[in-house]
């Protein structure tokens, strides 16, 4: 059958490095859409859990406006907990495309400028930041480096109180923010962007990071599964974490898991049938169901002056 469809996988690296079926529970799928395919796709799943021993996963297809097909497999944790579409797992860097949105709702409103600098939202007098622009946080091209990220992520892991975002914004800051002179920068990935670009989330909206997003974004998206820290994530059943070590999906208890003052980079947690919401949002002009997000031009706020110079369709 010929589909255009988008699937969305939540891989756990879950429980047990080595096992040999695929259970499946908890799926959801849309009348009349063609049951042979998703038989295929269940096939494939299971042998690939196998061959790349892992233990559990969530999937989510989604097809235009409809989600058309939700399984868990496997297991969650070592108690044989079953996978469902409604387990959580961290999302990782896949978060910092929520930290986005957020700021293009802000700019929306015409509470952020993207093309303004980040003095104007971040308080600090070091001169990079009367250069660097908020749309080059979102692009990563304001010549922060990963490499040099570690450092501060490392210091920040035990700051876990209510202020860790702003502790570590502010010594991103520090770290990067101290050259004079505007030059125009290659893309370069980095966590400091999306820390910074939650602070200012924070900064501008007068709401903590993680409520900004509950409110903005998880509920107008029906995103009943997802949440903003270890604590709640880990309540209502977050799946084990788990590090991959010469072939083998080992669980992982390790600092990591989460890290309060990076959380707008890489640090909240989903399930697949809420970031199946979240994948039809972003299809289709930034609303799922009744509920919109964003507008439709909001994607090409984010979009470069010399993108958008060379694409000259996009708003």
């Amino acid at each position: 059958m010929r589909m255009r469809m988008i699937a969305t996988i939540l891989c756990g690296l879950f429980i047990f490095p080595l096992f040999s079926s695929a259970r499946s529970d908890g799926s959801m799928q849309v009348e009349g859409s063609g049951t042979s395919v998703f038989t295929e796709v269940d096939a494939y799943i299971a042998h690939e859990m196998t061959r790349q021993r892992l233990p559990g996963l969530a999937l989510g297809i989604v097809q235009g406006d409809r989600i058309l097909y939700l399984r868990g497999y496997g297991q969650a944790d070592s108690s044989g907990r079953p996978v469902t579409p409604e387990t959580p797992f961290g999302i990782g860097s896949i978060g910092k495309s929520i930290t986005a949105m957020a700021v293009l709702q802000l700019a929306e409103e015409g509470k952020i400028d993207l093309d303004a600098p980040i003095q104007r939202y971040i308080p600090t007098q070091y001169n990079g930041a009367k250069f660097i622009t908020v749309r080059q946080l979102l692009n990563q091209t304001s010549g922060f480096s990963q490499i040099s990220t570690f450092s501060n992520t490392l210091s920040s892991i035990t700051v876990q109180d209510q202020d860790a975002l702003e502790k570590n914004a502010l010594s991103y800051a520090k770290k990067f923010l101290k050259r004079s002179i505007q030059t125009v920068q290659p893309f370069r990935y980095s966590n400091a962007n999306y820390v910074l670009l939650g602070y200012i989330v924070q900064q501008v909206s007068g709401q903590s990071y993680g409520d900004y997003v509950k409110e903005h974004i998880f509920n107008p998206l029906s995103m009943q599964d997802s949440y903003v820290t270890l604590d709640e994530a880990t309540a209502h059943g977050l799946a084990k974490p788990h590090r991959r070590i010469f072939g083998y999906n080992v669980p992982y208890e390790g600092p990591y898991i989460y890290i309060p003052g990076d959380a707008p980079a890489g640090y909240l947690y989903s399930s697949a049938k809420d970031m199946s919401h979240y994948l039809v949002a972003q299809m289709n002009g930034g609303r799922f169901e009744d509920d919109s997000v964003l507008s439709q031009k909001a994607p090409a706020l984010c979009i470069p002056n010399l993108f958008r110079e060379r694409m000259p369709w996009v708003g």
